[in-house]
């Protein structure tokens, strides 16, 4: 068993980090959604929200990737500036298409008579169910292109610029 948690530690560490960004990122999104839901701005709640959970979540999985999931310890401006806007880049197009799954599936698809004839109950949890889904595919992805393109350097060539 020691050899397989040593092979598998980095998506162990991610799953650890992923689970405590998703988690701060559903209860940011979700107490918004709520408040934002019965307010004057109803119609967008879905979006609003969808944005400021993103960008709290984004800071901490930024910081936590690559600290303790990817071991990239420079803070060297050129590697540090390098890491953290590829990270927000990466994370921006997983922001557009979480923005677009939520509002077709959130803000657009629960207010039609279709949906609330379909199925009455969606209507009620339809933010909450897709929020679910979506990050499903938005944490597989974020791996992908972390592991494979922002934290990408060598163990120690990265600790030699500082």
């Amino acid at each position: 068993m020691p050899h397989l948690q040593e092979k598998y530690r980095e998506i162990i560490r991610y799953l650890i980090v992923g689970v405590l960004t998703t988690a701060l990122s559903m209860a940011v999104y979700f107490s918004l959604f709520y408040f934002l839901e019965k307010s004057s701005v109803a119609h967008y709640a879905g979006r609003i929200a969808t944005v400021v959970s993103w960008v709290v979540a984004v800071l901490f999985a930024f910081f936590a990737n690559k600290l303790a999931v990817f071991k990239s310890r420079s803070m060297a401006p050129g590697v540090f500036w390098r890491e953290f806007l590829l990270f927000c880049t990466c994370r921006a197009a997983t922001l557009a298409f979480d923005f677009a799954f939520i509002w077709v599936t959130v803000d657009y698809l629960a207010y039609t008579d279709w949906a609330k004839e379909w199925y009455p109950q969606y209507a009620a949890l339809h933010g909450y169910l897709m929020k679910l889904v979506d990050e499903f595919f938005v944490t597989v992805f974020n791996y992908v292109i972390s592991k494979f393109w922002i934290f990408t350097r060598k163990k120690g060539a990265a600790d030699a610029h500082d």
